[in-house]
């Protein structure tokens, strides 16, 4: 399976505006956000394997997902991109696993402030 990165923007576009809706609810964005781009860290991925389908139905987590798409890819986006993604896991890990959260609002802060 091959790529560009042209082409993964391009067939990821519609889906982002199919389901990320323009609002303020910070825990409906966290979340579909991480779900698109569990998605397009699969993608890249499996782009590197030499048979994809093996990958299918594998519980892997998002971290190590991330770093994985990374040591694969990492050179073909910016340093930043990482970063955020990274960052998006941290504040979807904090909205799920806690109620109320000290870190929550430094961590969007931080988020945001990428670059």
């Amino acid at each position: 399976m091959t790529f560009s990165v042209d082409a993964i923007g391009q067939a990821r576009e519609e889906r982002y505006r199919k389901h990320l809706p323009e609002a303020d609810d910070v825990v409906l964005l966290t979340l579909k956000g991480h779900l698109l781009v569990e998605e397009i860290l699969d993608v890249l991925i499996k782009s590197s394997c030499a048979e994809p389908q093996h990958f299918d139905d594998t519980d892997v987590r998002f971290f190590v997902k991330a770093k994985l798409a990374r040591a694969l890819h990492g050179p073909l986006f910016p340093d930043s991109m990482w970063l955020m993604i990274e960052a998006l896991n941290a504040i979807r890990n904090d909205l799920a696993h806690n109620l109320e959260s000290d870190k929550l609002k430094e961590r969007i802060v931080k988020f945001a402030k990428i670059r």
